[in-house]
């Protein structure tokens, strides 16, 4: 990350990120580990994914083993995947919102199904032991770019909505975020297609660094849509707003979502 400087409250919850994680690492009771676990999520929600990029990197290199990472990666982002499969917003299921809400869960299982599938593949040494799993990842990648369909409604519909009323940051950050994470995937598709190449273990280890970040981005973008989006749109959009809202979302048209694709 050459050329990325923190601010001083950035270093302090990056460092305080880093202890964290090691606390979870050396955590063994069950009691003990949920109350980490809770003390984590305080320090995380207050948190961006890149200082918890930086915080995951300065660990690596300062000989956290690969098997120690993967266990305290899983463990933060399970506090997150449980925010998204089970948020706290309900609406009635005719409503926009309850659509993207199922969007998430649907693209958090793509993703979560792309780091496993990595993760296998990490488990051999050679391209030619992994030529029949490629083509799972590639389903995957497609499947994620296909999901950009998500963010094109909100962009479309619920984006302009807001800020008819008034209300634009919260929809500008949200957009940033949407193209990062288009970035993110363009980038892996684009690895991807370098697959036989390029030197299998770097390869294997660029993919999962790369799947991490966008996972982890997607998490906690979620995060501000649910807390943050979504709350302040049923506050200021009227009954017919939501109309037109969902009118809009409806000629943009949807991701499949079958059970054949999950």
């Amino acid at each position: 990350m050459r050329g990325i400087e923190l601010t001083p409250k950035q270093q302090e919850t990056k460092e305080q990120i880093k202890i964290m994680m090691r606390g979870l690492k050396a955590t063994t009771s069950q009691e003990e580990l949920a109350k980490t676990k809770r003390e984590f999520q305080t320090l995380l929600d207050q948190a961006d994914p890149l200082v918890i990029a930086f915080a995951e990197q300065e660990l690596a290199s300062e000989g956290m083993s690969m098997e120690e990472f993967l266990q305290v990666c899983d463990i933060h982002l399970e506090l997150f995947r449980e925010k998204v499969q089970n948020p706290d917003l309900k609406v009635p299921d005719d409503h926009p919102i309850a659509r993207f809400q199922q969007d998430h869960r649907i693209i958090l299982q793509w993703m979560d199904k792309l780091r496993e599938s990595i993760k296998e593949i990490a488990n051999y040494d050679t391209w030619e032991e992994v030529k029949t799993k490629l083509p799972g990842v590639k389903d995957l990648l497609t499947k994620l770019m296909e999901a950009e369909n998500h963010n094109i409604r909100q962009e479309s519909a619920l984006f302009p909505a807001l800020e008819q009323k008034g209300i634009e940051k919260p929809p500008a950050i949200m957009w940033q975020e949407h193209t990062e994470m288009r970035q993110d995937k363009k980038a892996l598709l684009k690895l991807f297609e370098q697959a036989e190449k390029v030197d299998f273990a770097l390869w294997v280890n660029q993919m999962y660094q790369l799947s991490m970040r966008l996972y982890e981005k997607f998490l906690l973008h979620t995060q501000k849509e649910q807390n943050i989006l979504y709350k302040v749109a049923l506050e200021v959009l009227s009954q017919q707003d939501w109309i037109n809202v969902k009118e809009a979302t409806e000629e943009v048209g949807f991701f499949e979502i079958s059970d054949r694709n999950v």
